[in-house]
């Protein structure tokens, strides 16, 4: 009975069975679009520490395997990269020696965390740099 008290264009809008919905997806939506940010946004973090670590496993082998350099020269190198691009105590690094077909080869190990916006995917990262030991002739 109230609505026939209503306008026209109001007494339109009371009968209307969808009326509001358009708010409600509204919000969904942008929820979706939120998540997918930071999903987006997560995996440019992950793959920066990624690179980062690769790069630091890599440059702290070699350093590791010049000639004259030992393990501990190597752990030393890749910490101070990881500390001064990912922060300090981000990271932990290991040092060995093997022998891969007649050659020496030191490897170096990095174990980072990822940092995380939510709470998907893996925390950790374990990468590896290898380079062959020089030797005199």
């Amino acid at each position: 009975m109230e609505s026939e008290n209503l306008g026209p264009a109001l007494r339109a809008r009371a009968d209307d069975p969808e009326s509001g919905s358009q708010v409600v997806s509204h919000v969904l939506v942008q929820v979706l679009v939120v998540l997918l940010f930071l999903g987006a946004v997560q995996l440019a973090i992950s793959l920066h520490v990624r690179n980062v670590s690769v790069h630091a496993a890599g440059e702290g082998s070699r350093r590791g395997a010049l000639l004259g350099g030992d393990e501990g020269e190597a752990v030393a190198r890749t910490l101070a990269l990881l500390d001064s691009m990912l922060g300090p105590d981000r990271a932990s690094a290991s040092a060995s020696r093997e022998n891969v077909a007649g050659s020496e080869v030191l490897t170096v190990t990095v174990t980072t965390s990822l940092p995380l916006l939510l709470d998907l995917g893996p925390r950790w990262l374990t990468v590896s740099g290898r380079a062959l030991v020089e030797e005199r002739p």
